[in-house]
């Protein structure tokens, strides 16, 4: 477990509702069914701001670059907030549509709808980082995030308006389910010493991971052409490709082109990753790409 990773993650969800909340402050937010401007406003504004400041507050934290933590949390929060919006506008008009929604038995409309929630904010993850596998990844540690502050909520606002606190509950508890899964179910990623901050982690969930010296790559380093090197996914295992301009080392040894195994040390000038996986491929028994 990254524990810098883990802190980062509940960091963005405090820190999404607390701006939710003084951008709703609606005394029953959550409920599309009961008010559904509060409603749709509060599930954009937090899955949004999640989304978006799950992808930059690492960003910050390992490269303190302000435009590309902009960047990310506005590229990333954007995505964020329209597919669970979408989300909230179909599940008011399938709930309009079904005449006995009300007359379901105990909860099960409020379940239905931390479930549509939660997939919703999971879907953009997918879109995020890939696909399916990243989508169900995300949902894995999403879905019971919602499903247990959702249900706190749901006995509060039966009672009483929703306060700060129980927007500090649904970020805190969202990010911490988000942060452990998707770090326990990492595939491959890479490692990089951060010195007192323990280590950065790069997870390489895309089929292509790009560094170099431009704001737009996965790690910017402050040296070198706008793409030193990438990392190529292919049938499942990783290829480090450098480019002409790249001066790259792996294991301490000059390379342009190879199939990289778990341990593999790429020096990139000052910068040192530790590459991992957990897909059992060795290139003693994997065939060298052509």
């Amino acid at each position: 477990m990254n524990w810098l990773f883990l802190l980062e993650s509940c960091a963005s969800g405090l820190l999404a509702g607390l701006i939710t909340y003084f951008a709703v402050n609606e005394s029953n937010s959550w409920n599309v069914l009961v008010d559904f401007r509060a409603g749709l406003l509060t599930v954009s504004t937090f899955c949004g701001l999640f989304c978006g400041l799950v992808g930059a507050i690492p960003v910050f934290v390992a490269e303190k670059k302000p435009f590309k933590f902009l960047n990310k949390l506005v590229f990333a929060g954007s995505l964020g907030a329209v597919i669970p919006t979408i989300g909230v506008i179909f599940f008011k008009l399938l709930a309009e549509a079904a005449t006995n929604i009300e007359r379901v038995p105990g909860k099960t409309d409020r379940f239905l709808w931390w479930m549509m929630l939660a997939c919703a904010l999971s879907a953009s993850f997918g879109v995020l980082n890939g696909g399916y596998k990243n989508f169900s990844r995300a949902l894995m540690g999403i879905m019971p995030a919602f499903l247990v502050a959702g249900e706190l909520i749901d006995q509060k606002t039966a009672l009483e308006s929703i306060k700060i606190i129980d927007y500090f509950v649904i970020g805190g508890v969202t990010g911490l389910g988000y942060g452990i899964v998707w770090d326990l179910l990492r595939e491959s990623w890479l490692d990089e010493d951060a010195g007192k901050l323990g280590v950065f982690r790069f997870y390489l969930d895309a089929e292509s991971f790009w560094v170099g010296n431009s704001k737009f790559c996965d790690i910017t380093l402050d040296f070198g052409a706008e793409v030193v090197f990438q990392i190529i996914e292919k049938d499942g295992m990783h290829i480090l490709e450098v480019s002409e301009e790249g001066n790259v080392q792996l294991n301490e040894y000059m390379v342009r082109y190879k199939l990289l195994a778990d341990g593999d040390i790429i020096k990139a000038g000052n910068r040192m990753f530790r590459y991992h996986t957990r897909v059992a491929r060795s290139r003693d028994i994997v065939p060298e790409v052509a």
